[in-house]
């Protein structure tokens, strides 16, 4: 729905501190997706999470060695923000350390984008994840939608199991298709996810 027209636009959180890395970036968007998203500019990680809380976010894209606030240190207040930690962050860097990536996917991150890249590169990597986000989304709602059958702490879950075979798994079964279908037997579905469920 959001490539389509009529579709309300979806804000990209931009964080970086090196000005003419933000501004091709933003261009990039703009003039490719101008129709299906809108960049929004963070020179630091303190205006970052000022964005993050006062705007609906739909994708960070975030650098790790900035001045003050760095990317890793946003990313641990992201992950124990309820009302953040759902949002698909993109780390945008171009030297990494083995230790800061680790760090980086225990607190929920699975998507890297190495500089320099080009803008085909950054474009595609920004619809896989919002194109993921979207499935997940529905996905989260379906499973929180049978009549309060299913109780599980889904969002945490899907956090770590954020990657393309997960998605196809979820499309593979059907379950996008099956949303109003309130008679779906979760309890055989979840433990092939190995999740536990309380189905009450």
């Amino acid at each position: 729905c959001y490539r389509s027209q009529g579709c309300k636009k979806m804000k990209i959180l931009i964080v970086d501190d090196e000005e003419d890395i933000v501004r091709s970036v933003v261009k990039a968007i703009l003039n490719r997706r101008g129709d299906s998203y809108v960049s929004i500019v963070a020179a630091d990680g303190y205006e970052a999470m000022d964005h993050l809380k006062s705007k609906t976010i739909s994708l960070i894209i975030l650098d790790i060695n900035m001045r003050n606030m760095d990317g890793v240190e946003v990313c641990k207040r992201i992950s124990t923000d309820s009302k953040l930690n759902t949002i698909p962050i993109i780390i945008s860097s171009g030297n990494l350390s083995t230790n800061d990536e680790e760090k980086l996917k225990i607190l929920g991150v699975q998507h890297f984008l190495r500089k320099p890249y080009t803008i085909e590169q950054l474009l595609e990597k920004v619809d896989t994840v919002i194109d993921q986000s979207q499935e997940v989304a529905t996905f989260a709602t379906c499973m929180n939608c049978v009549e309060g059958r299913v109780q599980l702490p889904i969002i945490h879950w899907i956090k770590q199991n954020y990657k393309v075979d997960f998605v196809d798994m979820i499309t593979d079964v059907g379950i996008v298709n099956k949303i109003a279908n309130k008679d779906i037997d979760m309890s055989l579905l979840l433990p092939s996810m190995d999740v536990s469920v309380d189905v009450n």
